[in-house]
């Protein structure tokens, strides 16, 4: 990614394999799923507008 880093509320774009699901424990101690991609591309589009997504 050329040095860039993600951080939250980028937009991002990318492009990756699917692997199914992966689960973890949370410090709550409950367990999370959430899809999980080996991403091939990643494009960091900058900062999302607060209106994104709605």
């Amino acid at each position: 990614m050329n040095g860039s880093h993600i951080l939250e509320n980028d937009k991002i774009q990318f492009y990756g394999k699917s692997k199914g699901d992966y689960t973890y424990k949370a410090t709550s101690g409950t367990k999370i799923t959430v899809p999980l991609v080996i991403a091939k591309k990643i494009n960091d589009q900058g900062t999302a507008p607060d209106d994104y997504g709605e």
